[in-house]
């Protein structure tokens, strides 16, 4: 059969049966389609107020093609074309619909697009209560394409696959105000605008997606809490113990604090216990148990200006108090959050708890008085966060009481060296620093000592534990400071290139580790030994291959000063010494990053022919607490109640006398600035016995005639009675062992923590 042929086919004429394509009764066994070239053409123009950079023009229909705006689209047939309009600028919002005519062939049509709107994101959108507000710029009233027929937003949080619409709240001349509830905070807003004219033009689509993130707003509280609490059940109270109480707030979704409420928007009621104000401290209340049983506290939200509450969130938070009928018995400080085993950084500080156990064992809940030491060391705030002070590095001992006799001094479970490592964290490029460690060693950074990561620097007092490092055998040499160590604990260096400075006028070349240096101080109990040259003084650097203290003294030619071939020689030639202030300094970088750790220490040279030893233990010490049942140097000849000794014990040992008489011992005790608090005399003491003299922590001093003289029997405590009570601090006790031909002179730091 032949083909049809000139036949134009449509679909009035074609029907199907059987699977066949037919024309009336007769099937069609072939189709020949022509396509001829199009003659018509077009430019399009696009119109933009914020950005004059060309566009992409998408052609979605009846062809698929691009074009840059400004381009001739040829060879195209008479139809409506469908585009969409893409600007480089992500500020701008893109055409998602736009209708074209070709009508006419032979002829280029000229079509102008508007792009009138646009967005202006950022990063993060600061809630307003429990909504986000969303602004779409306009400037459509310089454009004659239509007027806006719609205008929505569509948005979903980070991870959702659906999107929601909202439509704008207000329309205006120049902006579309949008606004949005019901999304949670601290969480990532995707979204997009989409906006209809008159004309059928769509602006907008889910290709152009901004995304920011939504911060809660802090005036909104989604939570309240009654803090501190024992446990999930509520407080337990010790008999006749009290707390702190504050009501916090958090907001968000993720409850983030605003810290204590002030009591202006909340009220407090309490049954089967007491509630009282603390002076001073408007949004904290005393919570006392005054006699074993139940209670509960109470606290309503009144709200204010200030902050509001989330929907949903109850105004009315409610406690249950149970008192123990047994008193507190102790308490244990606790380092919250883990933290880092050796060493917190001085900007991080740490935050501690302190737990309470009444004598039946229960845990209960208390409000310590917290002490630390040094007082340079920093703060620790009444909610235990201790906040090292800004340029501290060492070891700080935090200790809390109650009661003013239930006391527990910070150990941490990894040391057993009481109190916490602060270190520091040098920074590249930083300014010049001199941190200190509260005490008498300092340690100077100039700046620009770090090149790229920060050098993590620790300073530690650690106690001698042989008595290699406990002493200088040498004749006349002693050790008077505490030891020093200096460590390195981070893999960064300090850097080792050179520079020029100026040194007494000439310009000199160094490196840039070896102006790190350590600065010592003679401790104050010894500087009235000091003259302008120091002479009597030295510093000593621990050599650890040799197990010895090396020292500009040395005699020996192997550790001697001079010798280039040590490692730790640079360091001794280095020091210097300033009259000034009584301080050694000397460099310590290049052996910092040699070796990551300097120990060093101030050696007196004090010749003498009298001998003994002087201890103190326990030292730190309270005097309501009684050492002698752990009290390592009493011997089985000393019987003693320990209710009837306590604080800290002296132990007196005069080892000879060089003229054959029984010598006598003084002993004064002052503060840090030198003020006598303390004073006792013990004459004819015999050489070779031991004097255990207890301090109870109290003055004693201006005592008339024999009055400060003690009769004494050896290897028998001794404790003088005091008058008023110490402060908490540093103390030094000096002892003077006086044969009348020869003296002997002791010098032992005490901490005395109520």
């Amino acid at each position: 059969m032949k083909p049809f042929t000139g036949l134009d086919i449509d679909s009035n004429r074609v029907t199907v049966k059987n699977g066949r394509l037919m024309i009336g009764t007769a099937p069609i066994q072939q189709i020949r389609i022509g396509v001829a070239e199009g003659k018509g053409a077009v430019v399009w123009t696009v119109n933009s107020t914020i950005d004059t950079a060309r566009a992409t023009v998408k052609i979605l229909s009846p062809l698929v093609t691009s074009v840059k705006e400004g381009d001739t689209l040829v060879g195209i047939g008479l139809d409506t074309y469908r585009t969409e309009i893409n600007m480089f600028d992500p500020r701008i919002v893109d055409c998602a619909k736009h209708l074209t005519v070709i009508s006419e062939n032979s002829v280029v049509k000229s079509d102008t697009i508007t792009l009138p709107f646009w967005h202006i994101p950022t990063d993060s959108i600061q809630m307003k209560g429990e909504t986000v507000t969303l602004s779409l710029q306009n400037d459509i009233s310089k454009f004659t394409a239509g007027s806006i027929k719609k205008a929505e937003l569509f948005y979903r949080t980070f991870g959702s696959t659906e999107f929601i619409s909202d439509t704008a709240k207000n329309i205006g001349t120049d902006s579309s105000r949008f606004e949005i509830t019901g999304v949670k905070s601290e969480n990532v807003l995707e979204y997009y605008f989409q906006i209809t004219l008159t004309n059928d033009d769509v602006y907008g689509y889910s290709k152009e997606l901004y995304r920011s993130y939504m911060k809660a707003d802090p005036k909104v509280l989604s939570r309240l809490e009654i803090v501190p609490q024992t446990d999930s059940t509520g407080i337990t109270l010790a008999a006749g113990g009290s707390t702190r109480l504050e009501l916090r707030g958090y907001f968000g979704d993720k409850f983030a604090p605003v810290g204590t409420i002030d009591a202006a928007y909340a009220t407090w009621n309490a049954t089967g216990v007491s509630l009282s104000a603390v002076a001073g401290e408007g949004a904290v209340v005393m919570l006392t148990g005054n006699a074993s049983g139940t209670g509960n506290i109470t606290v309503t939200f009144k709200g204010g200006t200030k902050y509001t509450l989330a929907k949903g969130v109850d105004s009315v938070v409610t406690i249950p108090v149970t008192t123990t009928s047994h008193p507190l018995s102790s308490i244990k400080i606790s380092q919250l959050g883990g933290g880092n085993a050796s060493y917190v950084l001085n900007a991080t500080g740490a935050q501690f708890s302190v737990a309470g156990t009444d004598k039946s064992g229960t845990p209960v809940i208390v409000t310590p008085t917290w002490t630390w030491s040094p007082d340079s060391a920093g703060t620790v705030g009444a909610d235990g966060k201790f906040m090292p002070a800004k340029r501290f590095i060492g070891r700080a001992q935090i200790a809390a009481s109650v009661q003013d006799t239930i006391r527990d001094q910070l150990v941490l479970n990894d040391n057993s060296q009481a109190g916490i490592q602060v270190g520091y964290a040098i920074q590249a490029s930083g300014d010049s620093l001199r941190l200190s460690d509260g005490y008498e060693m300092s340690i100077i950074v100039p700046d620009s000592s770090v090149a790229a990561d920060n050098v993590i620097l620790t300073v530690e007092h650690p106690e001698p534990r042989n008595t290699v490092k406990k002493a200088i055998h040498e004749e006349g040499i002693s050790l008077v400071s505490r030891l020093y160590e200096i460590q390195r604990r981070s893999p960064s260096k300090f850097r080792e290139d050179s520079l020029t400075v100026t040194v007494n006028g000439v310009p000199t070349t160094q490196t840039r580790s070896s102006r790190i240096e350590a600065a010592l101080k003679v401790p104050e109990q010894y500087r009235s030994l000091l003259d302008a040259t120091g002479s009597k003084f030295t510093v000593a650097v621990w050599n650890e291959s040799k197990l010895l203290w090396q020292h500009g003294w040395t005699k020996k030619a192997e550790t001697r000063a001079s010798d280039t071939t040590d490692t730790l020689s640079a360091i001794l030639k280095s020091v210097k010494w300033n009259s000034a202030d009584s301080t050694f300094t000397l460099s310590v970088g290049e052996e910092l990053n040699t070796n990551s750790v300097v120990r060093l220490a101030i050696l007196l040279n004090e010749k003498e022919n009298m001998e003994g030893d002087f201890q103190v233990s326990p030292n730190p010490f309270s005097p309501y607490v009684s050492p002698v049942n752990d009290y390592w140097f009493f011997g089985d000849t000393v019987k003693v109640d320990p209710e009837d000794m306590k604080g800290t014990c002296l132990k007196i040992t005069p080892m000879n006398s060089t003229n054959g008489s029984n010598p006598n011992v003084t002993v004064n005790i002052y503060t840090a600035n030198r003020s006598l608090v303390w004073e006792a005399q013990l004459n004819s003491v015999i050489p070779g016995k031991e004097y255990y003299l207890f301090w109870d922590g109290k003055t004693r001093i201006g005592r008339s005639g024999n009055a400060d003289v003690i009769t004494v029997r050896e290897n028998t405590p001794i404790r003088p009675e005091g008058d008023a009570m110490c402060r908490n601090g540093r103390y030094f006790a000096v002892v003077v062992i006086d044969d009348g031909k020869e003296k002997k002179r002791f010098t032992k730091e005490i901490i005395l923590f109520k």
